[in-house]
């Protein structure tokens, strides 16, 4: 099997910021914030001193209460997250122990993905709004509203879709 991938990038097939999902954004944006503060312990472990809330609090000119609000409700979601995902890895391996080796032996013969699957993934999605509309709540709705664009325009430039096909020889 020959197994060729290549990368479009997102931002060059959007038509305006309003056609990327908030769920893919919102996902992008904690995923990154703990990834911050992932940096900060090695950094700290390290001797040295990163403060990552400062770095949104002026970029995004939030407050420090809402900076503290913003990285809790971060991880709390990629916890989430992490969590469906667990369970969804669960679902996959089953369905690959059907086929021997758990692969299939040629395109035509992959299954759809099982319902189970696709109803975690409507999970995971539903999940990050969740965080998101906390976020909206503990904001208010014109600070968040505010913070939303500035995500928006820090997030979709950056994000890449990529597309891979595979042809079996």
């Amino acid at each position: 099997m020959v197994e060729r991938a290549s990368g479009l990038k997102y931002k060059d097939s959007l038509q305006d910021v309003e056609s990327v999902p908030d769920h893919i954004i919102y996902f992008v944006l904690f995923n990154h914030l703990v990834g911050l503060q992932e940096q900060a312990q090695r950094v700290a472990a390290d001797g040295g001193s990163l403060d990552y809330y400062k770095l949104y609090e002026e970029q995004a000119r939030l407050d420090g209460n809402q900076s503290r609000l913003l990285f809790e409700t971060a991880n709390d979601c990629i916890v989430a997250v992490r969590q469906v995902d667990e369970r969804a890895k669960s679902v996959i391996a089953a369905a690959r122990s059907a086929f021997k080796n758990g692969k299939v032996s040629s395109p035509n013969d992959i299954p759809p993905p099982p319902l189970e699957l696709q109803n975690l993934q409507q999970e995971r999605n539903q999940t990050i709004i969740q965080f998101r509309d906390r976020l909206n709540n503990s904001f208010g709705s014109e600070k968040f509203n505010e913070f939303d664009t500035f995500a928006r325009a820090k997030i979709i430039p950056n994000l890449e879709l990529n597309i891979t096909t595979k042809e079996v020889k």
